[in-house]
């Protein structure tokens, strides 16, 4: 995967400067007020979108939140998907990448997230394919960096609260017992086997 960090940055630049000059495609022939809905929808889209970046769905759900017209929503998804403003591979990408790195989850949890923000399933797999294999190093790595913070509780405590801490994350039971295994032992938590 390539780093689009500059490109977001362009991207956002970008969406900031057709908010401020008005100028972000404009809206087309029709009446006033489907004019005023359109031009309220691509406003409220473009906000968001400078934040960070949104599924089709997410994007659909703030504007039908914002009481937007469907047909006015359905014109400016439209527009936004063919100027490349809105793409749910490119953001399944940066979603997974992004969650990985600041959250340390699961493929697990990662697919479940990507269900709820509309992304269909052909895109999740091709986006999560080369990610399974990581969850156990992962999960280690996110149970080495959460018992240093264990070290004055007790075995069973410090075992309770590292499981449960992974399980929220969506890793494996599998995963789960191996990590807190192997770094309950490596703290000097005491000696446990897979039994716990």
């Amino acid at each position: 995967m390539k780093d689009s960090s500059p490109d977001k940055a362009a991207t956002i630049a970008e969406l900031k400067q057709m908010i401020a000059s008005d100028k972000g495609g404009g809206v087309g022939g029709g009446s006033a007020e489907s004019k005023k809905e359109l031009e309220k929808a691509r406003s409220i889209a473009l906000r968001r979108l400078s934040t960070r970046a949104r599924s089709t769905l997410e994007l659909r759900r703030d504007l039908e939140a914002a009481e937007i017209p469907q047909a006015a929503i359905d014109e400016i998804l439209d527009r936004f998907t063919k100027v490349g403003l809105l793409n749910d591979e490119d953001f399944a990408q940066q979603w997974v990448t992004q969650r990985r790195t600041s959250k340390s989850l699961s493929t697990a949890k990662l697919r479940y997230e990507l269900r709820e923000k509309g992304i269909s399933g052909a895109i999740i797999d091709a986006v999560l394919s080369d990610t399974v294999d990581l969850d156990a190093q992962i999960g280690l790595d996110f149970a080495r960096k959460k018992i240093a913070s264990m070290g004055f509780l007790d075995r069973t405590t410090a075992i309770r609260r590292l499981s449960s801490q992974m399980e929220r994350r969506g890793f494996s039971h599998s995963i789960i017992s191996r990590s807190v295994i192997q770094v309950v032992n490596e703290a000097g938590i005491g000696s446990i086997t897979g039994d716990e």
